[in-house]
């Protein structure tokens, strides 16, 4: 992941990197802090963080503090990770089964929560896209060796997943008209 930073880093202009929670570790946050990127990422409920420089450290699902009240459903908050101070976006939501879930968010600029949260549910399409890539569009059994096959199977993939989302949107207009 770091070297798909460094290659594009300052060769293609973005606002934010945006990281699922598997890529959220102290190295690539210190990373992408000395590149001066913007980052927003999923955080564990387990994480230990600090509420003030200095202070105990606690896991975030766990302090008062970093909690939702009855009514609330986001707000942002900092806290520090490793003696950095981090932005931290707390919403609560329903998950498939109906029931609440507590979710946080990471970052290192500063919003409010619910533009964290906007910018964070554009992972949405590339979530949807690789789903499908690997369940529908074969990505997931393509056994090409060489780079040149595997871009060429990726690309295909990203635009048949185009093409079926336009198909999708245009059949759905048809028939909404």
């Amino acid at each position: 992941m770091r070297d798909l930073i460094a290659q594009i880093a300052f060769k293609i202009s973005f606002n934010y990197v945006l990281l699922d929670g598997l890529y959220q570790s102290d190295a690539m946050m210190d990373y992408l802090d000395d590149l001066k990127i913007h980052f927003l990422m999923r955080l564990p409920r387990n994480r230990t963080i600090r509420l003030l420089e200095g202070a105990p450290a606690f896991k975030i699902g766990d302090h008062w503090a970093y909690r939702l009240s009855r009514n609330q459903r986001s707000k942002t908050m900092t806290g520090f990770l490793n003696g950095k101070l981090r932005y931290i976006a707390i919403e609560k939501r329903k998950n498939t089964g109906g029931d609440y879930e507590t979710v946080f968010l990471i970052s290192n600029f500063e919003k409010a929560a619910k533009e964290y949260l906007s910018i964070y549910m554009l992972r949405w399409d590339i979530e949807q896209l690789f789903r499908t890539s690997k369940q529908s569009l074969g990505l997931g059994d393509c056994q090409a060796i060489s780079l040149k096959k595997t871009e060429t199977t990726h690309v295909f993939s990203i635009c048949s997943f185009r093409n079926c989302r336009f198909s999708k949107q245009y059949i759905s207009f048809v028939l909404y008209w």
